[in-house]
Order: structure tokens, then C-alpha cells, then sequence
């Protein structure tokens, strides 16, 4: 007879599906925190999202006191990390892999409600397995925030058995419009969310039009608050629109775009598109189509926020893993049949054949195994020029910089308008533009060189080139600005996300150096 204490026993009441979402985290970590930690694959974006969350921590506010370009959920989640675990990129890593790490979670709970054990599993292990989801998730950006908030609505959705169903609906609203407010492209997976649960409380409508009047209120109260005279707007959507630009169409676009978007999930996108061909195939019975709308409403945030990146915006394969919730999500439900027989009889052999697949697919992507194989214990660039800051400016100094990871690591602070780095350069905007949108235009920059304002620069070829806009005379200003007030103290080579050679330079003292 076993007692209570033995460990067989404990054991025993531990649910398959614990045990399951445990061991494929388990896998995610061991992809996700060599390529996270340290510091391996650097974004660039990721220093204006940390000094964001930074200054957040601060008191001071997005829009109303710098320019932001994305919605302000990031800043608020990331910055009340930073208030309690410190101010760093390793830090808001952790973060985000932590974030991956419940996204599984949630992911996998919901498959298992829905369609079973194995279904879960195989959802769980498409997360796992993939290496550049696990490199991407693990930066900080939007993505890791935007996948936890959407998997959480998914397994918050009411399905049509669940008790409580409107405050599960209602939860699920208002995960999905925390979703909305981290990345502007999710507010068509919360109206296609609005769509999808007005037929299914379509017995139930008044409760429902009650809690989605609450919904749609709460966003407005939030847009109130955050518009800041349209500062708001101007960062998230006029900016990418209007300024940056979305690059013309063309052939080759597209298939560069298709290429890396499938090669770096091929698992995920190949199984998604066997998917898709099951769901057209279940279509043509009519008696399915009650079962087939939660799968359907995946399918369609999936499909419609691809084509609002492609139709917006340079799209790039890290916008897809945005969306991975709703991949893996479709991809076990509509699979399910198939896993579940193979799990049932072929165990085994189905792991070993997933294993293979995953092993073969590996090269395709931009990650491979390059990153997990090269150990570096941080960027040699970072920390050389980190060495080099140190000497010559002390924490809380102000930088004229586009390199805001020196920033956030060395605690400097940044001149205003240098907040998202090369994103708040707008060199030909009129004063009072750049003054009420804080950003930083062509006369901001000279002055800040010419009238002692900036100690320090720091700058690339690129950013040289990006101030500049083109402009021969422009360069030959710049030029004339930095060797008149600035000297060189150090170089570091191959830095940053483009490689390019960082020279910082130190205002000059009254009597200028030999």
C-alpha cells in the first residue's frame, strides 16, 4: 500500500497535460535563453522599446513627452518590470521569455479543452522546436506581449459548454484590446473577436451588447488618455503611413517576403497551410460549420493582419511570429483527427518523424543553429563601447544619439527628440512640428552640436548618412559641426545590427586638444 508522502503518489495526480506543458517550455527554454542570454541576434529596436519602458519608469509619459511608434502598452508592461528587476535589455529579455514561456501555456490549456491531449502537444511543440520564433520571442519587442495576450483571450474564449460565459467573454474582449493597445494591426482580430461572440451569445444578446458596449467604452476612455492632441496617432500610424512609408510593391519584394516568412516558421507554416486545406475540405458539409467558426476565427485574424503588414508596411518575417498563437491554435484543431489517431498507434514514430522534420527544416531558417552554437558572452561592439562611455561620460549624462542600447546599459539619458533613436529624425519638419510631435529636426540637431547642448555623439556611417538625408551640403555641415566642437575618442568596429563602425566623440574643452 503506497503512503501519501510517496513519491509515486504525488506523481500520480499530476494531470498528462502539466506534464506536458512543463516538458515543451522546457524545450522553449533550452532554445530561447542561450540565444537570449547572453545577449546573441541584436534588434535594434530594442533600445527605443527599453528606454521607452525606461522612462515610463520614470514618470514620464509616451506621446505627451516623447515620440513612440508603437501603441503604449510595451512601455507600461516593460517598464513596471524595470521598476522592479532594474533597467536593462538582459532584464526586459527575461521578460519576454518569461511571456513566451505562458504563452505555451495558455496555447496548450486551451487545445487541450478543445481537442484534446495531443493536439496540445503537437501546439506546444510547434512553439518549442522552432528557432527563430524562440529568437524572436525572446526580444523585447511587441511580439512576446502581443503572443501572451492573445493566447490568454483564446483560452479565454467561452466555448459553447463553459459556464460563465459572458465574464469569459468579457475577458476575452478585454485581453484582446490589451492586445490592440500593445500593436495597432491587432484591432482586426478584436473586431473579428466583437463578430465572432456576437453569434455565439446570439441567444443571449442583450448580456452581450452590455459587455461589449463596456469593451468599446474602456477603449475610448484609454485613446482619451493616451491621444495627447493627436501625438498618439501621429506616432503609431502617421508616421509609419505617411513618413516612413511603405515600400513600393514589386515582384521581388514578394517573394523575399514569402520566402523568409515561410522559412524561418517552415514547420509552422507548412502544417498551417495542410490546415487550411482541411478546413476548405470540412466547409462543403454544412453540418460542421458551428465547429469550424472558433477555428475560423483564428484563420481569419491570421490571414487579415498578414495581409494589413504586407499592405502597411515593409513587412518582415518577425510580423508573422506576432501572430503565432493563432497559428498553432488553428493548426491543432484542425489536425487534431489525424494527431490523435497517430497518437494513439504510432507514438513513437510520430515524435521521430516531427523530430526529422523539425531537424531538416532547421536551415531555413535566418537562426539555424548558428546562433546556439556561437557563445559569445555579449557583443564585443557593446562592450567596447560601453568601456569607452565610461571613461569619458558619467551615469545620466546626456547622449546625441541614435544608439539607444548605450543608453539603456550605461544609464545615460539622450537629447530630446532622440528618443526612438533614427525613427525620430525628421530633418525637414518645421519647428513647431517638430516641437508639439518631439522629434528631432535638422536646426534641433545643428543647434544641439554648435551651442554645447550634446557632451557626447555618438554615430555610425549610417546614421551619418540618415541626419544628412542625401544632402551633400548637409554632410558637409555635419562635418564642419563635429570637427569645430567634437573630437574622436574612440572607434568600435562592426557595431550595432548593421555592422557598421561606431565613432564616439566628446565635446571639445576651451582650449582645444592637440
Amino acid at each position: 500500500m503506497q503512503s501519501a508522502s510517496d513519491p509515486r503518489t504525488v506523481l500520480s495526480r499530476i494531470s498528462p497535460l502539466t506534464v506536458a506543458i512543463v516538458a515543451c517550455v522546457g524545450l522553449y527554454l533550452l532554445l530561447a535563453l542561450p540565444l537570449a542570454f547572453p545577449i546573441q541576434g541584436y534588434c535594434g529596436d530594442e533600445g527605443f522599446f527599453c528606454l521607452a519602458a525606461r522612462n515610463v519608469a520614470s514618470g514620464i509619459k509616451p506621446y505627451r513627452d516623447f515620440l513612440f511608434i508603437q501603441m503604449p502598452l510595451l512601455a507600461y508592461a516593460y517598464g513596471t518590470w524595470f521598476s522592479i528587476f532594474g533597467v536593462s535589455i538582459t532584464s526586459g529579455r527575461a521578460l519576454s521569455v518569461f511571456m513566451t514561456a505562458c504563452a505555451i501555456a495558455c496555447v496548450m490549456m486551451s487545445c487541450r479543452r478543445r481537442a484534446g491531449l495531443w493536439p496540445a502537444v503537437l501546439a506546444g511543440l510547434l512553439w518549442s522546436t522552432s528557432i527563430y520564433t524562440a529568437w524572436d520571442l525572446s526580444l523585447v519587442k511587441t511580439q512576446s506581449l502581443c503572443n501572451v495576450l492573445i493566447a490568454a483571450a483564446l483560452c479565454a474564449i467561452p466555448a459553447p459548454e463553459a459556464s460563465r460565459r459572458l465574464a469569459r467573454a468579457a475577458l476575452a474582449m478585454g485581453l484582446m484590446s490589451l492586445a490592440f493597445f500593445t500593436r495597432l494591426t491587432l484591432v482586426i482580430p478584436l473586431v473579428l473577436l466583437w463578430l465572432y461572440l456576437a453569434w455565439e451569445f446570439r441567444r443571449e444578446f442583450a448580456g452581450y451588447l452590455l459587455v461589449l458596449a463596456a469593451n468599446i467604452l474602456l477603449i475610448a476612455l484609454a485613446f482619451a488618455f493616451f491621444w495627447a492632441d493627436g501625438n498618439m496617432w501621429f506616432g503609431i500610424y502617421v508616421t509609419h503611413h505617411d513618413f516612413y512609408g511603405a515600400a513600393p510593391w514589386t515582384w521581388g519584394r514578394l517573394g523575399w517576403t514569402v520566402k523568409y516568412s515561410l522559412g524561418n516558421q517552415f514547420v509552422i507554416a507548412t502544417l498551417l497551410l495542410l490546415a487550411v486545406v482541411r478546413f476548405c475540405t470540412m466547409l462543403t458539409d454544412r453540418a460542421r460549420w458551428q465547429e469550424l467558426l472558433f477555428p475560423a476565427y483564428c484563420l481569419a485574424s491570421y490571414v487579415a493582419v498578414t495581409c494589413a503588414h504586407w499592405s502597411q508596411v515593409q513587412s518582415y518575417p518577425t510580423h508573422q511570429t506576432v501572430l503565432t498563437s493563432f497559428a498553432v491554435m488553428f493548426i491543432a484543431l484542425l489536425l487534431a483527427p489525424a494527431v490523435n489517431a497517430i497518437a494513439e498507434r504510432y507514438r513513437t514514430p510520430g515524435l521521430l518523424t516531427f523530430a526529422c522534420f523539425v531537424a531538416m527544416s532547421s536551415p531555413f531558417s535566418e537562426c539555424g543553429i548558428a546562433p546556439l552554437v556561437d557563445r559569445e558572452s555579449k557583443p564585443d561592439w557593446l562592450n567596447q563601447a560601453a568601456t569607452i562611455l565610461r571613461r569619458h561620460a558619467e551615469p545620466g549624462e546626456e547622449l546625441l544619439s541614435f544608439n539607444l542600447e548605450l543608453a539603456v546599459d550605461g544609464k545615460y539619458s539622450v537629447f530630446p527628440g532622440c528618443e526612438l533613436g533614427e525613427w525620430s529624425y525628421f530633418a525637414g519638419v518645421p519647428e513647431e512640428v517638430a516641437e508639439k510631435r518631439r522629434v528631432l529636426n535638422a536646426p534641433r540637431l545643428y543647434a544641439a552640436m554648435r551651442e554645447e547642448k550634446a557632451p557626447i555623439v555618438t554615430i555610425t556611417d549610417r546614421d551619418f548618412g540618415i541626419m544628412a538625408g542625401g544632402n551633400p551640403e548637409a554632410a558637409k555641415a555635419l562635418k564642419s559641426l563635429l570637427d569645430d566642437h567634437y573630437h574622436n575618442v574612440g572607434i568600435v568596429k562592426k557595431y550595432g545590427q548593421f555592422a557598421q563602425d561606431l565613432y564616439i566623440f566628446k565635446r571639445l574643452s576651451k582650449s582645444k586638444p592637440e
